[in-house]
């Protein structure tokens, strides 16, 4: 029996198995005689052998079945790899054409056999190391190379060719390190441009800072260990996947990734959850075989701050499992692998399956938060981040799967809703053409329109949907990508992508109804219900009945997903956006008030105080027919302090919402709540003034406002009670927010309960403007809610507020009035009383006479005299006279109305597109100090274009903008249809003006790759830092 033979002598018996052959075309010939390419070709008996029998083996079966594979061509390093890839590609069809001790000149040899008679999907190629260990140079292997590449070319221009960079090898004379990078550097120089050559960046995975091949990846300095194959692979899939090859990412034995469907799942930063603190565990059946080999995987987010850990108990046995933070210095998904050995499983036990239960550890710092598992047994398993389907071979058991009928509850009957939008939107004579054409006024809305549903919409990723996108480039008509705040490591997306946000859509949603109102045509109305049909649908949690909403939160376009901002979850959040409610009602009354309820649970913390904070969960459980059901209680002896900022922007929010619903549902009951909200606060109001407080209750004293404490002691400084600053300019959009439930109350036939609640928003507002007016200055004053005036107070060293942008040795600015100041005031007027109108004219009188708008008279009958030269105006200002328009009917005022409206279509709309942008003259008014001045006030569109760009004014526009809004609301003036004046409550949300507009560097930048380019190279350690990498994805795509 043959015991034991040398490597030697097992090649010579190889090579007699294999006798040479002159016409064998599997032999190496004897001489370099017509042998193609230069360099080294080895003639050893064992690589003979080796050679012969490799080459045989592909024969016959082979030869057809890997017909149209990914070939990949290499030496005993590809060899090595095995001819299933150690399962490395999953179901991608590819051929190993490796062949140990090759050199590039024999790949040269034998590519037409070996690889091109397979007609190759495409051709990896990975070659050098022998080459170089028979003494030749570098120029040698790439002029090799250089043939290998020409052949392929010449036998189908379009195969993709993938080369690898030469991997590293040992630090010695052997294989020169100088000479490897040679190689590589020849291949960047000569393909790098190359559309059908694609250099695989492999030397840099294995090479040490000495250029040296790493231990770690390949003990014995040249050939890769399972691990370093696994990063190699790790390279390959994404190229295959750009090339569009095929699906190479192996699938996992069993997986579970939770989604909206699993019962109590909760939404953290895009994905769905669970958290391991539980009543009652999780629990599942994998349905494999336990086999010692596996292992399972949890995708696990370890939170900031603290160790998180879970109780893993497999098949009766358990392990407590812990992680701390980790990733970016604040938290990240990453894979939590256990061994199955490691819970007693040693061996196949074939007719039995995995039993697998999470819980929560008694002494646990924190609980954990994971977002599935997967049953693996290779790593590379966990490739994948897009599963095809949520689960394979796992049963939920607990708290398991919501059942068909309850995921049914998600969809919106369509018919219905269809039906009405157009009994509630669309107005009932279809106007012509030419009849909208006759309205200046008219057709430049219907222009803005008709570009929106056409441009406006999500075709960005493979799912297209009726979204809207939040910006166009007003010329190319196409939405800028932006970076996620969410960074890679927590599962935001790796470069750019289209975004949008539901909540900054609002007055977009307003505009296209108010187009079908106005024209009768259908088309606007149906594209924003559909918009909002599948928000409710898509992006709704059935358990809480919110959508993904507020500043804190983006929808990824592209991706079809959402994100947060990175922060400690998903944080829903209100705060002076009031949401289109008589549309999303018509749309869908069921999700409507879901959404409603949904808010007061979810913000509301104590329904007696009705204390609430700014943020909320989307994870709450809420029982809808419970909302309105708890006792009303008596408005007294309330706490002056509780330890959460409930701003007065997030009540009003709620407040509003709760009064449409019980408008529009003729329910007493949330008017009630909304009323009673409205009486803590003026429970907390000043007594002095009437003014209600910024926060509905106090929390420690924040900001630094000690220093103010000090200077007017008499004043009761606290957070609650300061409108400085920038605060002054919250202050008409929460007016409008509480005037909203006036004019719906008078709208749905509900006055005469909403006296008391009226009188109280005027006393609040009149007592404003008495106090923080300066009708002499025609500006707003900082003020403390008794009305002592702040704004001359100057900042000494070490003392300045912060979050306010206050300065050493300086003071605030009074704030000029805004447009939407004007509206805010001039829809008080409207609304009230013929006593409190008095009032409100001499301070609109004032306001129109200091923004150079002329005079609108002493009384409502007198002949108002404006001005018709060049002034500064805003759409917010045509608001604010429509709403005296409407009272009066005085021509001179309609007449002054439409002078704005021509000059606002001069000014702003693009003529072409119809879409509007700020004009170059305009310039902001605001200032933060009176002395110091920051980099970007008091700058013109111009000037602020001009530090970057060529042109005037900002080329991506958009679309929740105020402009057609009040154009739609001069054609109702016009034609006498007040009905059909769009309710309009706030302009822009954060990063945005009042009129809605964005002037960002970022969007404009996308459209230009020059000037991207030079961005990302200046600012690549940065974004490097946050965890990108400047690569595929980065620029427009065509």
């Amino acid at each position: 029996m043959l015991k034991f033979i040398s490597v030697v002598g097992f090649f010579a018996f190889v090579v007699t198995l294999f006798p040479a052959n002159a016409n064998d075309p599997l032999i190496i010939p004897d001489t370099d005689e017509g042998v193609p390419g230069a360099g080294p070709l080895r003639r050893t008996d064992w690589f003979r052998g080796v050679w012969h029998k490799r080459r045989s083996s592909w024969l016959g079966e082979k030869s057809v079945t890997q017909k149209n594979s990914v070939a990949f061509l290499g030496d005993s390093i590809t060899q090595g790899w095995g001819d299933n890839f150690n399962g490395a590609f999953g179901k991608l069809r590819v051929a190993n054409r490796g062949i140990s001790g090759d050199t590039s000149r024999g790949l040269l040899l034998r590519i037409k056999k070996d690889v091109l008679d397979l007609n190759p999907k495409a051709v990896v190629i990975m070659i050098g190391a022998n080459d170089l260990a028979e003494k030749a140079n570098g120029e040698t292997v790439f002029g090799n190379v250089k043939l290998i590449i020409q052949a392929i070319k010449k036998h189908d221009i379009k195969t993709p060719i993938i080369l690898c960079e030469t991997f590293p090898c040992a630090p010695d004379a052997y294989r020169p390190v100088n000479e490897i990078r040679k190689i590589n550097a020849l291949y960047e120089k000569t393909w790098k441009d190359d559309p059908t050559v694609t250099i695989a960046k492999t030397y840099s995975l294995f090479a040490g800072k000495d250029g040296a091949s790493l231990p770690k990846y390949m003990p014995d300095r040249v050939h890769p260990n399972l691990e370093g194959y696994n990063l190699w692979a790790s390279v390959m899939r994404p190229l295959f996947s750009k090339l569009k090859l095929g699906d190479s990412y192996p699938d996992a034995l069993a997986w579970i990734q939770f989604d909206r469907y699993d019962k109590q799942a909760v939404l953290y930063n895009g994905f769905y959850m669970y958290y391991a603190d539980r009543k009652d565990p999780l629990e599942f059946s994998i349905e494999i075989p336990p086999d010692s080999s596996h292992k399972i995987a949890f995708q696990w987010v370890a939170k900031l701050g603290s160790t998180r850990s879970m109780l893993v108990e497999l098949n009766g046995k358990e392990m407590v499992v812990s992680n701390a933070a980790r990733g970016n210095g604040n938290q990240a998904f990453f894979w939590k692998i256990l061994n199955v050995s490691d819970f007693g499983i040693s061996e196949i036990e074939k007719d039995k399956n995995y039993q697998l239960k999470v819980h929560y550890p008694d002494d646990a710092v924190d609980d954990a938060v994971i977002a599935g598992f997967r049953l693996i047994n290779n790593e590379s398993q966990l490739q994948r981040k897009k599963l095809k389907r949520t689960r394979s071979n796992v049963n939920f058991i607990s708290p398991g799967r919501m059942s068909d009928s309850e995921q049914n509850s998600f969809r919106i009957d369509k018919a219905e809703s269809k039906s009405r939008v157009k009994n509630d939107w669309v107005g009932k004579k279809k106007l012509a053409f030419k009849e909208i054409n006759k309205d200046k006024f008219l057709s430049a809305a219907v222009r803005f329109g008709d570009t929106v549903i056409k441009h406006g919409t999500d075709n960005y990723g493979v799912k297209k949907t009726p979204m809207f996108v939040r910006f166009l480039h007003r010329k190319l008509l196409k939405s800028p990508a932006s970076l996620c705040y969410q960074p890679p490591s927590l599962g935001g997306p790796s470069h750019p992508v289209e975004q949008t946000q539901f909540d900054r859509s609002q007055n977009l949603l307003r505009t296209l109804a108010g187009l079908s109102q106005a024209t009768g045509d259908s088309r606007y109305a149906n594209a924003a219900a559909e918009a909002v049909t599948y928000m409710f649908e898509e992006y709704a949690t059935l358990g809480s009945g919110l959508v993904i909403f507020g500043n804190h939160m983006t929808i990824d376009l592209y991706n079809d997903c959402s994100y947060s901002d990175g922060r400690s979850g998903d944080i829903f959040e209100l705060g002076s956006i009031f949401p289109f409610y008589e549309f999303m009602y018509s749309v869908s009354p069921d999700k409507t008030e879901k959404f409603v309820k949904g808010c007061w649970e979810a913000f509301v913390r104590d329904w007696d105080t009705m204390h609430y904070n700014r943020h909320a969960s989307f994870h709450k459980n809420v029982d809808f027919a419970k909302t309105w059901e708890r006792p009303l209680l008596p408005v007294k002896d309330l706490p002056e302090k509780i330890e959460v900022l409930g701003f007065l922007g997030v009540g009003l929010d709620l407040a509003m919402g709760g009064y449409f619903l019980g408008c529009l549902q003729d329910s007493s009951k949330p008017r009630e709540w909304a009323n009673r909200y409205y009486n803590v606060l003026s429970y907390h109001r000043d007594p002095k003034t009437n003014i209600w407080p910024m926060l509905l209750y106090t929390p420690s004293i924040r900001r630094n406002l000690e220093i103010y404490r000090e200077v007017f002691p008499e004043a009761n400084v606290t957070e609650p009670r300061v409108i400085i600053s920038s605060w002054i300019h919250s202050m008409p959009a929460f007016f409008l927010g509480a005037l909203a439930s006036i004019e719906l109350g008078k709208i749905y036939k509900h006055e005469e309960e909403a006296v008391d609640l009226h009188n109280r928003i005027d006393d609040w507002i009149m007592g404003y403007l008495k106090v923080a007016y300066d009708g002499e200055t025609n500006t707003l004053r900082s003020i403390i809610l008794d009305g002592t005036d702040v704004t001359d107070h100057i900042f000494e060293k070490g003392k300045t507020l912060h979050g306010w942008g206050s300065r050493e040795g300086d003071s605030f600015a009074a704030q000029i009035p805004s447009a939407g100041f004007f509206t805010a005031i001039a829809k008080a007027y409207r609304l009230a009383n013929d006593e409190n109108r008095k009032f409100y004219w001499r301070y609109l009188r004032n306001l129109f006479r200091g923004a150079d708008f002329g005079d609108i008279g002493e009384g409502p009958n007198s002949l108002p005299k404006f001005n018709y030269k060049k002034i500064t105006f805003e759409p917010a200002h045509i608001f604010s006279l429509v709403d005296i328009y409407r009272v009066h009917k005085n021509p001179e005022v309609l007449k002054f109305i439409e002078h704005l409206g021509t000059k606002l279509i001069e000014l702003r709309q693009d003529p072409e597109s119809g879409l509007f942008s700020r004009n170059p003259d305009y310039k902001d008014s605001y200032r933060t100090n009176k002395i110091h001045k920051e980099s970007w006030e008091g700058m013109t569109i111009r000037e602020r274009m001009r530090k970057e760009f060529d042109y005037d004014r900002p080329k991506v526009v958009a679309l929740d903008v105020v402009e057609p809004l009040a154009l739609l609301a001069i054609y109702a003036c016009r034609t006498q249809q007040f009905e059909k004046i769009p309710r309009w409550h706030c302009g822009g949300q954060w990063g945005s003006d009042g009129s809605g507009h964005v002037i960002n560097g970022d969007f404009e930048r996308w459209f230009d790759v020059e000037k991207l380019k030079v961005y990302y190279e200046k600012n690549r350690l940065m974004l490097r830092q946050k965890g990108f990498e400047v690569g595929e994805g980065w620029f427009p795509r065509k």
